[in-house]
C-alpha cells in the first residue's frame, strides 16, 4: 500500500513539474490538455490582451532564416540574432497589432483530406513562424503568443460595419495545445516577409521625431558647412551666413531626412567601403533631445555609371551600410504617357505634361538632401505681427515731413473700437482708413524678398554694401513702434502701459542698378548684416499722400467725451447738453428751454450716427467751387468735447511707487492710479464743427458739399447721408 502511494505521489510530482515547465515556457497548460475551443469572430489571443503592451522579445522564422529581436529601454527594437541592427518600427507595429487584433473567421477540421492538402494552405510549404514573449517575474521571458502563418486565404471578412472587408490568412497555432487544425483569420501581413527576413531591419538610416531635433549640420564635399539651429519656436541659419531660416524649407529638409530609405541594408562587417577622406563625404549631423552625442550620417560618392546610380552610407549609431538612391527617378503617367515621344520632340515640354510627372515611389534620394544655403534662408523680409504695432513712421527722401500713423486703443467706456490716426505734411492727426493701414502692415510683415543681394561680415564691408545698393542715403525709412509690455494698468477705462521694453523696428529702402544694369529696389533692417532685393510693389504702400491714408469717417470721438451738440439751421439753433453717466439730455431752441421735447432715444441715435458717418469723397481743400458753396451753409452741427489726457499717468504710477509694482493686493497701486486719473489729469477741450451746403447739381446727381471748419477739410456727402444730419431729435 505504501508503495502504491509512493508511486502515485511521484506521478503527481512529475505532472506538476511538467505543468510548471510548460507554464514557464508557454504561459499556459493547454499543451497538456489538448485542443482549444475557438469562437468565430473572437480574438485568437483574447486572454493575452493585457500582455501585448509588455511584449519585449520576438522571434520570426521562415524556411531560410530566423531573427530574434528585443525591445530596449527607450522603446526601440533591435535585432539581436543573427546580426545586430535596429528593427523597422513599422514592421514591429504591424506584427504586434496583427497578433493582438486577428480574429477567427473559420476553422478547417483536421481530417485526412486536410492533411493531404496542407501544402495548399502554406502552413508547411511556406510558413512564417512568430513567437512573442514578455518579461517574466524571474530571469526568463514568458510566451504570450505563438503561431504559424500560411498563405493568403481567398475569403474576405466583414470588419463589422457592414461596408468594409478585410483580407484573411491561413494560420495554425500550437500555443493552446497540440492543435494541428488550420484556421482562417482576419488580417494579412505576409507582404512584410516577401523579400526575406533581412528586410525587417530598419531601412531608414535616420530615425527621429522632427520636434526633437535641436540642430542640423550639413557638410558637402568641397563646400562650407551649413548649420541650422532651433531657437525657441523658430529656426535660424547660423552658418555659412547668420540669417533667419525658412520654416517650410527646414520642415521639408527634416521630412526628407526622415524619409530617406535604403534599397539595401547590410551588416558593416560584410561590406568593404572605399577609403575616402572625410572631407570628400556628404555628412549630415543631427543633435537630438535626450542624446548627448549627435547622430552623424556619412554618404559616399555615387557608384556605377548611368542611371540610376547609388551611393553607400553609414550612420554613427548603427553597425550597418546602406545603399541609397543617388537621384530620384520619375515617370510620366496619365494621358501624356501615350504622347510622351511627341512631347519630348517639342522645344519645351508643356506645363500640363510636367504636372503629370510623378515619382515611381516615395523614397527620398541623396540629391534631394544637397540643399543650397540660399534655399534655407527665410524669404520673408520682416517678421512681426501686425497686431503688435502701435505706431509707424514713413520718411521719404524728398519730403520735408514724414508720414505718421498712430493707434488709438479701444475705449470701452466711450464705446469706441481701436482706430488709426494719420498725420502727413506736418498737419494735425486725422483718422486713417483702417483697411488701408491693415493692408500696409500685413503686406509689410509678409513681404517676400525677390533675392539676396549681399551679406556683410564687417562694419567696413557693411558700409560699402549700403553705398552700393543705395542704402547709405535711403529713399525710404520705415520705423515701427511695437506695443509695450502686456502688463498694463486700467485707469477708468484707459489701458496704461507700465513698462516699455520693446525696441522699435527700422527698415531702410533704396534704389540701385542690379547686375544687368536695371534699377531695382533693395532693403535691409537697421543693424542687420544682410541686404535683400525687394519687390517693387512695396513702394505702392509707402505713399506720403494724406488722401491715400485717411479714413472716410467724418469725425471720431468717444461718447463719454461729448458735452454738448449744437444743430444750427439758417435761422434756428438747437443746443443739446449731454450727461454721459446718466445718459440724459437737456436742450434749448434759440434760448428757449425745450428739454421736455427732447427724445433721448433719438438723441442717442444721432450721436452714434455722427460717430459712424462716412463721407463720399475727400476733396481738395482749395477747391473754389466747394468754398463758394460753403460761404452760406444751410446747416451746421457742432460737437463740444472734453478729452481727458492720461499721457503722464504711466510715469506717475511707475516713478511714484517704491515697492514691487506687480505685487497682488497692494492698495497703494490703486491709490496712485486714482490720483493719476482724478487729481493730476488734464482736460483737453475740442470743438468739431461740420458745415453743409448743397452743390449746384442737385437736380442731376444729388450730393452736398461739406467742411470741417476747424481743420478746413472739404468733402462730398451723398444726399441720403446728409439728411441724417438733419436731426429730428425733438418731439413735435
Amino acid at each position: 500500500m505504501r508503495v502504491l502511494r509512493t508511486i502515485l505521489l511521484s506521478l503527481l510530482a512529475v505532472i506538476l513539474i511538467v505543468a510548471s515547465v510548460f507554464l514557464t515556457i508557454d504561459g499556459n497548460l493547454s499543451r497538456l490538455t489538448g485542443w482549444y475551443r475557438f469562437e468565430k469572430g473572437g480574438l485568437i489571443f483574447r486572454d493575452q490582451q493585457a500582455q501585448f503592451p509588455k511584449v519585449n522579445w520576438m522571434r520570426v522564422a521562415d524556411l531560410h532564416d530566423t531573427i530574434e529581436a528585443r525591445r530596449e529601454r527607450d522603446g526601440s527594437w533591435w535585432i539581436c540574432s543573427p546580426f545586430h541592427d535596429r528593427m523597422d518600427p513599422r514592421a514591429v507595429n504591424l506584427i504586434l497589432n496583427f497578433t493582438a487584433q486577428t480574429s477567427l473567421v473559420d476553422t478547417l477540421p483536421y481530417t485526412r483530406e486536410l492533411r493531404r492538402r496542407l501544402r495548399e494552405f502554406g502552413v508547411e510549404s511556406a510558413p512564417v513562424r512568430i513567437t512573442l514573449k514578455e518579461q517574466g517575474k524571474g530571469a526568463s521571458d514568458r510566451t504570450i503568443a505563438r503561431y504559424t502563418l500560411g498563405s493568403t486565404s481567398p475569403w474576405l471578412a466583414d470588419v463589422g460595419d457592414g461596408r468594409s472587408v478585410t483580407p484573411t490568412t491561413y494560420m495554425r497555432t500550437d500555443f493552446y495545445g497540440r492543435d494541428k487544425r488550420v484556421h482562417v483569420v482576419t488580417g494579412n501581413i505576409l507582404s512584410l516577409f516577401q523579400e526575406g527576413l533581412h528586410k525587417l531591419r530598419d531601412q531608414s538610416p535616420l530615425r527621429f521625431e522632427a520636434e526633437h531635433v535641436l540642430s542640423v549640420s550639413l557638410r558637402r564635399p568641397g563646400g562650407v558647412p551649413l548649420v541650422l539651429e532651433r531657437r525657441g519656436s523658430g529656426w535660424f541659419l547660423s552658418a555659412p551666413t547668420p540669417a533667419r531660416a525658412d520654416a517650410a524649407q527646414v520642415e521639408a529638409l527634416l521630412s526628407n531626412l526622415a524619409g530617406l530609405r535604403a534599397v539595401k541594408t547590410e551588416s558593416a562587417e560584410n561590406v568593404r567601403l572605399p577609403e575616402i577622406p572625410e572631407e570628400d563625404l556628404l555628412q549630415i549631423s543631427l543633435s537630438l533631445q535626450g542624446r548627448t552625442e549627435p547622430v552623424v550620417l556619412s554618404i559616399y560618392p555615387a557608384e556605377g555609371e548611368g542611371e540610376p546610380s547609388v551611393q553607400r552610407a553609414v550612420v554613427s549609431d548603427r553597425p550597418a551600410v546602406f545603399t541609397l538612391k543617388a537621384a530620384r527617378t520619375v515617370s510620366l503617367r496619365g494621358a501624356w504617357t501615350r504622347v510622351l515621344g511627341e512631347a519630348f520632340r517639342l522645344p519645351v515640354l508643356p506645363k500640363a505634361a510636367w504636372s503629370e510627372i510623378r515619382s515611381r515611389d516615395r523614397e527620398v534620394a541623396v540629391s534631394e538632401l544637397e540643399l543650397d544655403p540660399e534655399d534655407l534662408r527665410s524669404r520673408q523680409f520682416a517678421e512681426f505681427k501686425p497686431e503688435d504695432i502701435e505706431r509707424a513712421l514713413i520718411r521719404f527722401k524728398f519730403s520735408e515731413f514724414p508720414l505718421r500713423l498712430l493707434l488709438i486703443p479701444a475705449d470701452k467706456v466711450g464705446r469706441m473700437d481701436d482706430h488709426w490716426m494719420v498725420s502727413a505734411s506736418g498737419r494735425a492727426f486725422i483718422e486713417a482708413a483702417p483697411e488701408r493701414v491693415d493692408a500696409f502692415l500685413k503686406s509689410f510683415s509678409q513681404l517676400p524678398v525677390a533675392g539676396f543681394a549681399a551679406d556683410a561680415r564687417s562694419e567696413s564691408e557693411r558700409r560699402a554694401c549700403m553705398e552700393q545698393y543705395g542704402l547709405s542715403d535711403p529713399a525710404y525709412i520705415v520705423i515701427f513702434a511695437r506695443k509695450p509690455c502686456p502688463l498694463r494698468a486700467h485707469v477708468f477705462g484707459y489701458s496704461v502701459p507700465l513698462i516699455r521694453d520693446r525696441s522699435p523696428l527700422t527698415f531702410l529702402f533704396g534704389r540701385a542698378a542690379d547686375g544687368e544694369g536695371h534699377m531695382a529696389w533693395y532693403g535691409m533692417a537697421e543693424g542687420s548684416d544682410s541686404i535683400y532685393r525687394v519687390r517693387p510693389r512695396l513702394v505702392s504702400f509707402l505713399s506720403m499722400s494724406e488722401d491715400a491714408w485717411k479714413s472716410r469717417r467724418m469725425c471720431s470721438f468717444a461718447l463719454s467725451n461729448v458735452k454738448s451738440v449744437s444743430l444750427r439751421y439758417q435761422k434756428a439753433t438747437l443746443r443739446l447738453d449731454y450727461d454721459y453717466l446718466g445718459e440724459t439730455w437737456t436742450g434749448t431752441l434759440d434760448g428757449e428751454d425745450v428739454t421736455a421735447r427732447v427724445n433721448p432715444n433719438r438723441a442717442n441715435y444721432y450721436l452714434k450716427t455722427l460717430q459712424t458717418l462716412q463721407v463720399g469723397n475727400w476733396l481738395d481743400s482749395s477747391d473754389e467751387e466747394v468754398l463758394d458753396a460753403l460761404r452760406n451753409p444751410v446747416f451746421s452741427v457742432s460737437l463740444s468735447l472734453e478729452i481727458p489726457d492720461y499721457s503722464n499717468a504711466e510715469s506717475i504710477v511707475v516713478e511714484g511707487h517704491e515697492g514691487d509694482l506687480f505685487s497682488e493686493g497692494d492698495s497703494e497701486i490703486d491709490k496712485r492710479l486714482r490720483d493719476a486719473a482724478l487729481t493730476r489729469r488734464t482736460i483737453r477741450r475740442k470743438t468739431v464743427t461740420i458745415e453743409i451746403a448743397p452743390s449746384e447739381e442737385m437736380g442731376k446727381n444729388s450730393f452736398f458739399y461739406g467742411r470741417i471748419r476747424e481743420t478746413g477739410q472739404l468733402f462730398m456727402l451723398p444726399v441720403d447721408r446728409a439728411l441724417r444730419l438733419d436731426g429730428g431729435v425733438l418731439d413735435m
